[in-house]
């Protein structure tokens, strides 16, 4: 299923390989379209220079810390910016060893 896909990347280096081969499942292509359509093509991070319109989906708990791939709940509409903004600021945090805290805490 779905959800024990998702599962399976816990604790892997989904920066590598394993992690990236989601976005390449079919599962992944629908969940995105769906995701889209349910947030309205609106971009929910919302960060300093948000673009409003989503084209991108962002994992609320990324890969990397242990969220789930393909959950619907564990998914939202980002824009490119809002996406890449809130990576970037985790990847250091994560990277220090610092625990993710509140999943809007970027």
């Amino acid at each position: 299923s779905a959800f024990l896909f998702g599962d399976s990347l816990r604790g892997k280096g989904v920066w590598g390989m394993a992690g990236r081969a989601v976005y390449h499942q079919p599962a992944w292509k629908r969940l995105r379209k769906f995701v889209l359509v349910r947030d309205g093509y609106l971009c929910k991070i919302g960060l300093p220079g948000c673009r409003g319109a989503a084209t991108a989906v962002d994992h609320i708990v990324e890969l990397a810390d242990g969220g789930p791939a393909l959950d619907a709940r564990n998914l939202q509409a980002a824009c490119v910016t809002c996406n890449s903004g809130k990576a970037n600021k985790r990847r250091p945090q994560r990277d220090r060893g610092e625990p993710l805290g509140s999943v809007r805490d970027w």
